[in-house]
């Protein structure tokens, strides 16, 4: 169990704030923020399907990809910071074993993650090379690769989450201990 302070915020902070505390709140806050993008644009894709105008819709699809890249760029930082500063401390804190597992695992996320990767690389690069030829087969599957990409984000959100928050926790109850 945590030892916190109630500030006049009412906010719970840790006895000893640390830089580690500083991101584990800012990679929950992050997590959030993510998800709910991605739910929208999820459901931006499943509104484009529904447009018969073919012009209005290659335009419509050109316009999603705007929206994604600067989803891409903060989901890109998120998993950075995640890889350089959270996950090599906690593998090393509790002697993990990056491996392969069937349970949640650092080895799982990669695993995930990639999969991410390639479902966004395919909507943006299918994307770049549509042309006004395209039929609805074609765009159907670009729809679906962006909606595959989203829920598999998704999907690395909530794990990232179900693996991080208990050791994060129990590394702040630790600190806490140290310090009090």
């Amino acid at each position: 169990m945590n030892m916190i302070v109630i500030t006049d915020h009412n906010e719970a902070v840790p006895a000893h704030p640390t830089e580690f505390y500083d991101i584990v709140e800012r990679s929950k806050a992050e997590r959030k923020e993510l998800i709910d993008f991605l739910t929208q644009i999820e459901e931006k894709a499943h509104g484009i399907s529904g447009i018969s105008n073919r012009d209005i819709l290659l335009q419509s699809l050109r316009d999603l990809l705007k929206e994604n890249n600067p989803l891409s760029k903060r989901l890109n930082t998120y998993v950075s910071r995640q890889r350089k500063a959270v996950y090599p401390f906690l593998i090393q804190y509790f002697n993990l074993s990056t491996g392969p597992s069937i349970h949640h695992s650092f080895w799982k996320l990669e695993r995930d993650l990639g999969l991410v990767e390639n479902y966004m690389e395919s909507f943006t690069d299918t994307i770049d090379f549509l042309s006004f030829k395209a039929d609805e087969k074609q765009i159907t599957g670009i729809l679906r690769h962006l909606t595959q990409a989203c829920q598999l984000m998704k999907q690395y959100l909530r794990e990232d989450d179900i693996l991080i928050t208990p050791l994060s926790e129990e590394v702040l109850t630790d600190m806490d201990y140290f310090y009090s």
